[in-house]
C-alpha cells in the first residue's frame, strides 16, 4: 500500500485523474488571474506603452467577458458531446485534442504582442482564444468527468481537487512574479510569458500522462474502453469466462446494511469482488449518522465488452432521461452552485476596488485558495455533508450575492477586508458544494453500469456549465451597469 493505494498503477490513476483536473481550467484561470495584464492587453499587443484604449468600457470589464466568451461556447458545444458521432469517438482520442486546442488558443495570448496589433484584433485575439479554449474544455471535461466517474470516487475527488490547485497555481504564481518584478509594463508582460509558459507545460505533462493511462492495469480494470486483447482480470476486475467476475457484476450493491464496516474478503470469491467493485465512497444516510463503504468503483455489467469498447457501445443501450432522473437534485445543486459563483467572480469581485493593482490580484487568488480547500474536503469522506442536504447548502449560498452588491453600491459595506473574507469564504463553499454535487452524481445508487456512469458524469458536467454560463451573463449585465471605484 502507497498513502492508502493499493498499488502504483491506482496512485498514477489518482495523479493523472489531478492533473486532468488542474489542466481542465489552466485556461481560463490564466486568462482571469492577472487583471492588470488583461485589462491593458491592448498596449501589449500593440507594443505601445502610452496607447489609449478606443473601447475603455470593454478592457474595464475585460475578465466578464472573457468569462461569458469561454462558458457560452463550452455550454453549447457540451450538447455535441451527447450525440451518437462524438460519443462513439474513443475517450482518450477525444481528451488529446480538446487539449491540443486549449494549448494552441493558451499560446495566442502570449504570442500575438509579436505583431503589434491593433486594439480591435488585440480584443479579438483575447475573445477568440477565450472562446476555443472553452469550446474544446467543452469535450475535454465531459470526457474526464466521464472517464473518472467509472473508478471509484476518490478519483473524482482528485479530478476535482485538481480544478482548485489549477486556479490557486497561476494566482499564485501571479502574486509571487508580480511582487519579484514589479508592476511597470515590461514587468507585466514577463510575468504573463512566466505563468502562461507554465501552465503550457503542465498541461503537456498532463497530456503525455493521459497517453500512458492506457496501458494502466488499475485503469482498464475500471475503464472498459481501455481493455485489450491483452487484458486479463487480475481477480479484481471483469474479464470474459471469469465466472467469479460475472457474479460480482449482478451481485447487489453494497450498502450500510448489508456491509456496514466489512474489510474485503477473501479477493478470490465473488463476494469480495461485488464488494471490492463498489465506489470507494458510496455514504449511505441513515437520518443523522452516514456509512462510510470501502470498494471499488463500478459493478462492470460491461463484462462482454472487454476487448476495448468505445465510451459509445458502453452507453449506447443507456437513454439520457432516466439517469437524470436519478441525479437532477445533484443537477440542480451543482448548476446552481456555480452560478451564483460565476454571478459575483470574478468581475464584481474585482470591481470592488478596481483602482489598486493588486485588490484584484489578491481577491482572486483568496476565491481560488478557498475553493482548493474546498475541494480537498472531497477527499475526505468523512466530512461529507449527507446527499440529502447538498440542494439546500448550495440554495443557501444565494446570500453572498447581495453582500458583495453592498460592498460596492451603496457601498454600506466599506473597506476591502470584509469582501476579501467573503470571496474566501464563496471560495470553500463553492469548492466543497459543487465537489459534493459532481462526487455524489455518478455514484448514485439506482445507477447500475459503466454507461450509466459515464453517462451521468456528461450530465453532471452540463449542469455545472449550464449554471457557470448563466452566471457569467448575469455577472457581465452587473458589471457594465457598476460605478468605477
Amino acid at each position: 500500500m502507497i498513502g492508502g493505494f493499493e498499488s502504483y498503477d491506482e496512485l498514477y490513476t489518482y495523479l493523472t485523474a489531478l492533473g486532468l483536473g488542474m489542466s481542465m481550467l489552466f485556461s481560463f484561470n490564466s486568462f482571469i488571474s492577472a487583471p492588470d495584464y488583461v485589462q491593458n492587453y491592448y498596449q501589449y499587443a500593440s507594443n505601445d506603452e502610452f496607447a489609449v484604449a478606443k473601447y475603455p468600457d470593454f478592457w474595464q470589464n475585460a475578465e466578464s467577458y472573457i468569462s461569458v466568451s469561454n462558458m457560452i461556447p463550452n455550454l453549447i458545444f457540451q450538447g455535441f458531446v451527447f450525440t451518437p458521432v462524438i460519443r462513439r469517438i474513443p475517450m482518450q482520442r477525444k481528451i488529446l485534442v480538446a487539449m491540443t486546442l486549449v494549448i494552441f488558443a493558451m499560446l495566442l495570448i502570449p504570442v500575438m504582442p509579436a505583431f503589434s496589433v491593433s486594439e480591435v484584433v488585440a480584443a479579438a485575439t483575447l475573445m477568440f482564444a477565450s472562446a476555443l479554449a472553452g469550446a474544446a474544455t467543452a469535450f475535454f471535461q465531459s470526457t474526464a468527468f466521464g472517464l473518472v466517474a467509472c473508478c471509484p470516487a476518490k478519483h473524482m475527488g482528485g479530478i476535482l481537487f485538481g480544478i482548485g490547485v489549477s486556479g490557486t497555481t497561476t494566482s499564485l504564481l501571479q502574486i509571487i512574479t508580480k511582487a519579484a518584478m514589479g508592476s511597470g509594463y515590461n514587468d507585466s508582460q514577463t510575468q504573463s510569458r512566466v505563468y502562461f509558459g507554465v501552465a503550457i507545460g503542465f498541461m503537456i505533462v498532463s497530456f503525455i500522462s493521459v497517453i500512458r493511462l492506457k496501458k494502466n492495469r488499475y485503469a482498464q480494470r475500471y475503464i472498459v474502453e481501455y481493455r485489450d486483447e491483452t487484458y486479463v482480470d487480475d481477480g479484481f476486475g471483469v474479464g470474459s469466462g471469469n465466472a467469479a467476475g460475472v457474479a460480482a457484476a449482478t451481485a447487489p450493491a453494497v450498502t450500510a446494511e448489508n456491509n456496514a464496516g466489512e474489510d474485503y474478503l477473501n479477493p478470490g470469491s465473488a463476494e469480495s469482488l461485488a464488494s471490492a467493485n463498489r465506489f470507494t465512497a458510496s455514504v449511505v444516510e441513515d437520518g443523522e449518522t452516514s456509512a462510510l463503504i470501502k470498494g471499488g468503483g463500478t459493478d462492470h455489467r460491461q463484462a462482454e465488452e472487454h476487448g476495448g469498447a468505445t465510451e459509445y457501445e458502453a452507453q449506447e443501450s443507456v437513454s439520457i432521461l432516466p439517469v437524470v432522473k436519478q441525479i437532477w437534485p445533484m443537477m440542480f445543486s451543482c448548476s446552481l452552485t456555480f452560478f451564483i459563483t460565476l454571478t459575483v467572480f470574478p468581475g464584481v469581485g474585482v470591481a470592488i476596488n478596481n483602482s489598486s493593482a493588486w485588490f484584484g490580484v489578491i481577491i482572486i487568488f483568496l476565491f481560488n485558495f478557498g475553493d482548493t480547500i474546498g475541494r480537498f474536503g472531497s477527499n475526505i469522506p468523512r466530512i461529507w455533508i449527507p446527499r440529502k442536504y447538498v440542494p439546500f447548502a448550495a440554495t443557501c449560498r444565494l446570500v453572498v450575492i447581495p453582500l458583495f452588491f453592498f460592498c460596492i453600491t451603496p457601498h454600506w459595506i466599506p473597506g476591502n477586508v470584509f469582501p476579501m473574507i467573503l470571496m474566501f469564504v464563496t471560495g470553500v463553499s463553492n469548492g466543497f458544494i459543487g465537489s459534493m454535487a459532481l462526487v455524489y452524481g455518478p455514484q448514485t445508487e439506482a445507477l447500475r453500469s459503466d454507461g450509466e456512469r459515464a453517462l451521468a458524469g456528461n450530465a453532471m458536467s452540463m449542469s455545472l456549465l449550464t449554471g457557470c454560463s448563466a452566471g457569467s451573463l448575469l455577472a457581465l449585465l452587473i458589471t457594465s451597469k457598476l460605478p468605477s471605484t
